[in-house]
């Protein structure tokens, strides 16, 4: 069963998240060390470390680096950002009920994706400045 929001930029679009999603945020709080270490890593051992640990460790690793995202934490090198960011994952989307924390999450996908938009809208104006009409 899959659970759908609306998205609140843009109230004409829904979020689907599937159920198994709610399970995964459980277990994130067993990987924040490993994210954390994941993060120190250069880009070719994260990848190598991405083949090695398998698909579970690779979605847990993904789904920390939206919520980072969204947090504003990013890589969390500096302890009081980790801290901030292991306390706020706990707080919104480990111990709370499922139904919540996916909504949460659901928050967080609608976020990337409007910036995604955004940052695609900035490129197409820059690469088609020059063939814009004048009269607008």
């Amino acid at each position: 069963m899959a659970w759908t929001f609306k998205d609140r930029c843009k109230p004409t679009r829904m979020i689907t998240v599937d159920d198994d999603v709610a399970e995964r945020l459980k277990r994130l709080e067993d990987t924040f060390d490993a994210f954390r270490a994941h993060n120190a890593l250069d880009v070719a051992a994260r990848k190598q470390q991405l083949l090695n640990e398998g698909i579970e460790f690779s979605r847990a690793m993904l789904m920390h680096t939206h919520i980072s995202y969204c947090l504003g934490t990013y890589d969390c090198e500096e302890d009081v950002y980790f801290d901030y960011y292991c306390e706020t994952v706990r707080k919104h989307l480990i111990n709370v009920h499922p139904v919540f924390a996916m909504r949460k999450f659901a928050e967080f996908i609608a976020f990337i994706k409007n910036q995604n938009e955004s940052i695609e809208a900035c490129q197409f104006l820059k690469e088609n400045v020059d063939k814009l009409p004048d009269d607008l």
